[in-house]
């Protein structure tokens, strides 16, 4: 989006008429004041948050301090009782079959453990975010080798359906 000069001044003011707002609600309320809403009529606060960030990268505008003790910690993933390094483990592909997959689902011991395993040895953490389902990974002993974590895509990525799409046809939502 194009800002001019009087809109530049407009949202300097703006922004210093409400210096007790947090950067979350100025682009909420930067939405509302200039009806950014996308095709379903929701507000298009990410975008908004990103436009604030760029005008600030610039110097054209002041945004308040990020509130970091307003943000949600994330949840410490509990210990496993009676849990134990495992001992080091080498060998080839075919050493370790047959693979089975078992689907982890909430609440269970074995969601538990996947998520102790993913925090434990991912060298992000455990980082969860949206719809996703964990499995969890046996060799042909039953020893487990692996946690999966697949993530639902997002809805749209211009690059990817593109390339998946080059007539320019679009992925239905699910049950559209």
């Amino acid at each position: 989006m194009r800002v001019d000069a009087d809109r530049l001044d407009w949202l300097r003011g703006w922004i210093e008429q409400n210096p007790g707002w947090s950067r979350k609600r100025l682009a909420c309320e930067l939405c509302v004041c200039w009806d950014w809403r996308n095709e379903r009529g929701r507000l298009k606060d990410f975008a908004a948050r990103s436009f604030l960030l760029k005008l600030e990268a610039r110097g054209w505008i002041g945004l308040p301090v990020l509130q970091e003790k307003k943000r949600r910690l994330r949840k410490p993933v509990a210990e496993l009782c009676a849990w134990e390094e495992p001992s080091r483990w080498e060998g080839s592909v075919q050493d370790v079959g047959p693979v089975a997959l078992e689907v982890v689902n909430p609440g269970t011991p074995e969601a538990g453990r996947w998520a102790y395993l993913l925090d434990r040895y991912h060298y992000l953490g455990l980082r969860v975010v949206g719809e996703n389902l964990g499995h969890l990974a046996y060799d042909g002993t039953g020893h487990e080798i692996a946690c999966l974590l697949f993530g639902a895509p997002a809805w749209r990525c211009r690059a990817r359906d593109a390339y998946l799409y080059p007539s320019g046809g679009t992925v239905l939502p699910h049950g559209g």
